[in-house]
């Protein structure tokens, strides 16, 4: 089985040599691959709690890009920006208006749907990042 296999079944059991900075774009994720079973399980819970109540696959697929999709398409099933429920999800993962505009400039070639989803899933992967490490200082 390999580590994320791993890491995805014992979610409690990490034991990741996690780098100084936490991730800031999607193709840093190769640093952080462990810690996408929990990035997922913080995104299932912004998206219930943010009244986007949708089925999740029981796995995110074999990579972040695998993950993109299935938050893109959440994100495409729920009405998108044309619902008060993706701007409380906004609010619950802490993404800020002025973030969010940057990514929409800076993107070149993505929709937004795809910028969205890229940018939830950094900001799960930082709170991912965070509790891990400082659940491994206690």
């Amino acid at each position: 089985m390999n580590d994320c296999a791993f890491a995805e079944n014992n979610p409690e059991h990490l034991n990741v040599n996690l780098p100084d900075k936490p991730p800031l774009a999607l193709d840093e994720v190769h640093h952080f691959g462990p810690l996408l079973p929990q990035a997922y399980t913080l995104l299932q819970s912004d998206f219930n709690m943010s009244g986007i109540e949708t089925e999740w696959p029981v796995s995110f697929g074999e990579n972040v890009f695998e993950l993109r999709r299935i938050v893109a398409d959440k994100i495409a099933s729920s009405g998108g920006p044309t619902t008060e429920a993706f701007y409380r999800l906004l609010y619950r993962a802490d993404i800020r208006e002025t973030e969010l505009k940057n990514a929409l400039n800076n993107s070149v070639n993505s929709d937004f749907i795809t910028v969205i989803s890229e940018i939830l899933i950094i900001r799960a992967l930082q709170r991912a990042y965070y509790r891990e490490k400082y659940r491994s200082k206690h």
